[in-house]
């Protein structure tokens, strides 16, 4: 199905029955990867997840453009930094 370039040594393996992609096989991915997904590319619970997500970065004044900015850094650690940058009168 594609062409594999591997840069150091690899074993091929032929009994490959599947190649599972978790944003469309799995109901459980991190909160930070359902914001970075298109909703119509999620199934019924993850687009219900995504909403819960949305909702509450919403409820928290939060922009989902910064949220998806920091894609590598978890949803929880960001808003707890977040909060903490915005309880900080010194900074």
């Amino acid at each position: 199905m594609g062409r594999a370039i591997f840069l150091e040594e690899h074993e091929p393996s032929n009994n490959i029955d599947e190649i599972c992609y978790p944003f469309f096989d799995y109901d459980n991915i991190p909160d930070e990867d359902y914001i970075q997904v298109d909703t119509e590319d999620l199934g019924y619970n993850g687009r219900k997840r995504k909403e819960d997500i949305l909702r509450h970065a919403s409820n928290l004044n939060i922009p989902i453009s910064l949220l998806k900015k920091n894609k590598y850094i978890s949803f929880e650690k960001q808003i707890d930094l977040i909060l903490k940058l915005r309880g900080d009168e010194t900074f």
